[in-house]
């Protein structure tokens, strides 16, 4: 007998076949916007998803009211079809919005939703994106943004978990857990299950990873969960998810293997194999993402070079008076810096270059002695991590300030 899970899969691919595919649209990640809204699929008892018109909208309904995730292609039509689906299976208005992240197909009507009263939730290096994104009309950035790694909703005694496991898609992609339905939202970390990853690099506008996107699939698959959306297309199982990793890693892992083998940039997409894949990734930047495998990162000040699986040493490019060299070990959930530069300003420059190899927070920073060419940028730090030193650098530091004033 065939189960409530595979009746639901069964038709939402349906579903999703009647609406024919055309070329990939403004947003990226997904399908373009000839494919209209979609009927409203039940996934488990209360809540639901709607594909169609951009990317999957999951529809969460509580006592208290809807949370919603992610509002598709702008247009007035796509928000009163979204709107008439949810209206057919609640009367509850939508309260919160989750986008997961910055383009287009995920997060075309935020606006819309914003005026109607909804408050509407990003990571926030989503809404850092949105300041640089080429698109018209530009999404409306969330209301609500989060900067670490996990944000919690909670409404008429329904949990949402929303997390930031790292880069992939983008650099603010979230993913959305329902732990009491055992159900989690993948957005474009898993865009279909049988479609490619798109690599979105892209500078500041993107910020996505190759590296960073097998750690997000792993912690995935940490989750207990038996029903997955993706981005676009039909509910996956969590089989289906394990079986896209496989193949994810497996192309990485040949693909940094070409590039520690010398092929050049531009016949390294030409030589992966991936036949056995079902799929070739997508990758519009070749550069950032041969640069990102033989693990150098070059960013306006400074050049990040990894020299051990989670460790990277800084010098500077040149651009402009850096003082001494950093290093930045990234932990699962946070950064170790070693030494802050000359000045306040090569600070600044290092933690937004840093974003080119991982949105984690900085919390700890350890002076390796008191010269100002490695502390004058600790002001940058301070309030906002853990500064940590011998105590003779304490004193070194007041002494060598209190010279240069005098």
């Amino acid at each position: 007998m065939m189960t409530a899970m595979k009746k639901l899969i069964v038709a939402f691919t349906v579903i999703c076949a009647s609406a024919s595919p055309i070329a990939q649209g403004p947003g990226r990640g997904g399908r373009g916007p000839a494919q209209g809204v979609q009927p409203i699929q039940q996934v488990k008892p209360g809540l639901y998803v709607v594909a169609g018109a951009g990317a999957n909208s999951l529809v969460r309904v509580t006592s208290a009211g809807v949370i919603l995730m992610d509002t598709k292609l702008p247009g007035d039509q796509n928000y009163n079809d979204l709107m008439t689906q949810i209206k057919s299976v609640t009367e509850q208005p939508v309260k919160f919005v989750i986008v997961t992240h910055h383009h287009a197909d995920h997060t075309g009507n935020d606006a819309k939703f914003l005026e109607a009263g909804a408050q509407v939730i990003g990571h926030e290096n989503l809404k850092r994106n949105l300041e640089t994104y080429q698109n018209n009309p530009l999404p409306a950035p969330p209301s609500i943004t989060y900067p670490g790694a996990d944000y919690l909703v909670k409404l008429g005694g329904v949990e949402v978990q929303v997390h930031h496991y790292g880069r992939s898609h983008t650099s603010g992609d979230s993913i959305v857990y329902y732990p009491d339905l055992k159900v989690v939202a993948l957005s474009d970390a898993v865009t279909t299950g049988t479609t490619g990853p798109l690599i979105d690099y892209a500078g500041s506008a993107g910020g996505g990873s190759a590296l960073e996107w097998k750690q997000v699939l792993a912690r995935v698959m940490a989750l207990d969960f038996d029903a997955a959306i993706p981005g676009n297309g039909p509910v996956l199982t969590k089989a289906d998810v394990q079986a896209y990793k496989t193949k994810f890693d497996t192309m990485i892992d040949r693909a940094t293997a070409l590039v520690r083998s010398g092929v050049p940039k531009e016949q390294l997409l030409m030589q992966l194999k991936t036949d056995d894949l079902g799929w070739t990734p997508r990758v519009p930047n070749i550069e950032a993402f041969y640069n990102e495998l033989s693990g150098i990162a070059t960013g306006k000040a400074y050049k990040l070079e990894k020299i051990a699986d989670g460790v990277f040493y800084a010098t500077a490019t040149g651009s402009m008076v850096t003082g001494s060299n950093n290093v930045a070990i990234v932990g699962d959930r946070d950064v170790l810096v070693v030494d802050t530069g000359t000045s306040p300003a090569a600070a600044r420059a290092f933690i937004e270059d840093l974003k080119l190899v991982t949105t984690k927070p900085i919390r700890y920073v350890v002076n390796t002695h008191f010269h100002y060419d490695h502390t004058d940028g600790n002001q940058v730090y301070a309030g906002k991590a853990d500064i940590i030193a011998h105590d003779y650098v304490k004193y070194g530091c007041i002494a060598s300030r209190t010279r240069r004033r005098s």
